[in-house]
């Protein structure tokens, strides 16, 4: 599958941090994966939407949230995690745009490509637009891996990326250059990793099993509907009390464990242990 590294615990991450903002809005937004946003970036969550997994901030970032809106796994700040997810993001898209093309297009659009049952990178020098009822269906097996490097847009307008045999999160749409933008309007239906390193998403609407990875703004709204397309968890660091706590929980259980043991062999050799006085 792609290798994106700590990047890959994200349905939507945000790089630069400030002045850029991560909006989700609208009352049926769902989203069932992690939210990262960069240090010193921030995070407007409204609408009474739902994210099934934790908002991850780095340090300096701000997380609002109103509604009704809820993250079930709750909101880490401070979080310096994030760090290495911003830099495996980096470090991918400069990996994966270096990857020498077995394809080169002027400009993609509907249609169907079928995988050679590995690595399929494309080069795209130019947008990769679909517009009302259009799809682009990619077709492979589990060991097929899609990548397209653009140098222009992503435009869908009531269009669909279908995968046929392919994994979503083998299928990276990796956006080549600074101030290139993917815009998804209409309820466009997704699946892959959108890597947009030094530009702006915003998706409007649609059922997506997809990660949208951003430099710039990235906006979700429109009763998005978003499934996490990689599958790698995120894990807060507790914080330095919390884990005290726990350290001396776990000793006190130990102690306590230790003395049964030392009771229960006790009991059961009684006459053994007398014997040994006498």
């Amino acid at each position: 599958m792609l290798n994106l590294g700590a990047a890959a615990g994200y349905a939507g991450l945000e790089l630069n941090g400030a002045p850029v903002t991560f909006t989700l809005s609208k009352v049926t937004a769902r989203v069932d994966g992690n939210i990262g946003i960069a240090a010193n970036g921030s995070f407007d969550f409204s609408g009474g939407g739902e994210v099934t997994g934790g908002i991850y901030a780095g340090p300096g970032a701000t997380v609002t949230i109103s509604g009704g809106s809820t993250a079930t796994d709750g909101v880490f700040t401070s979080y310096a995690g994030i760090n290495q997810a911003v830099q495996d993001a980096h470090t991918a898209a400069a990996y994966y745009a270096g990857l020498t093309p077995g394809h080169t297009l002027s400009s993609l659009g509907a249609g169907t490509l079928t995988g050679n049952g590995g690595l399929n990178v494309f080069q795209i020098n130019g947008d990769l637009a679909l517009s009302q009822y259009q799809s682009l269906i990619l077709n492979g097996t589990a060991s097929d891996i899609f990548v397209f490097n653009i140098t222009g847009q992503v435009n869908l307008s009531k269009a669909d990326i279908v995968l046929c045999g392919v994994s979503p999160d083998a299928v990276l749409f990796n956006l080549i250059g600074t101030g290139q933008k993917v815009l998804s309007t209409g309820h466009s239906n997704t699946q892959g990793v959108f890597l947009a390193e030094n530009g702006a998403i915003q998706v409007d609407g649609g059922v997506h099993t997809s990660d949208f990875i951003a430099g710039d703004t990235l906006i979700w709204q429109s009763g998005v509907n978003i499934t996490q397309a990689t599958s790698a968890a995120v894990v807060a660091v507790p914080e330095a009390g919390t884990t005290a706590t726990l350290v001396l929980t776990l000793g006190g259980l130990a102690a306590l464990v230790i003395r049964r043991r030392r009771q229960q062999r006790l009991a059961v050799q009684p006459s053994v242990r007398l014997a040994a006085v006498n």
